[in-house]
Parts: structure tokens; C-alpha cells; sequence
């Protein structure tokens, strides 16, 4: 089970990555909020050792990079 579980994360964050790199700029907040939610995702996954293949690298470069890494915190 944890086998299909970390390789649908693993695809679906290969997914979104590609479909930021494709959409034109500006991104979407709304995208930009689903890359910080499968980073946050993918990070825990990996820290507890759940899913330890899984690579966020990409995730997390797009989410610093677009300045959006406090999309979860309240103003």
C-alpha cells in the first residue's frame, strides 16, 4: 500500500511541477497554493520516512522562488 501511495505523490508532484513550468506568467495564486500544499505533503512524507524516494526539489524551488512560501499563514 505505502508502494502506490508514495508513487502517486511522486507522480503528482512531477505533474504539477510540469504544469507550472508550462503555464505562462504570471502563475495562478490557486497554483501556486497546490505546489505549497504537495511540498508540505512530500516533506513530512519523506522526514517520516514514509515515502524516503520521494523528491520535492522542484516543489520546493517554485514555492521559494515565487515568494509564496507563507500561503498558509494567516495576514
Amino acid at each position: 500500500m505505502f508502494l502506490s501511495f508514495a508513487s502517486f505523490y511522486q507522480e503528482y508532484d512531477t505533474c504539477l511541477t510540469d504544469v507550472i513550468k508550462k503555464t505562462p506568467l504570471p502563475v495562478p495564486e490557486v497554483f501556486l497554493f497546490y505546489v505549497a500544499e504537495a511540498y508540505q505533503t512530500s516533506y513530512i512524507l519523506k522526514k517520516a520516512k514514509l515515502c524516503p524516494s520521494i523528491n520535492y526539489y522542484d516543489l520546493k524551488k517554485t514555492v521559494f522562488y515565487s515568494g509564496k512560501y507563507d500561503i498558509f499563514l494567516n495576514k
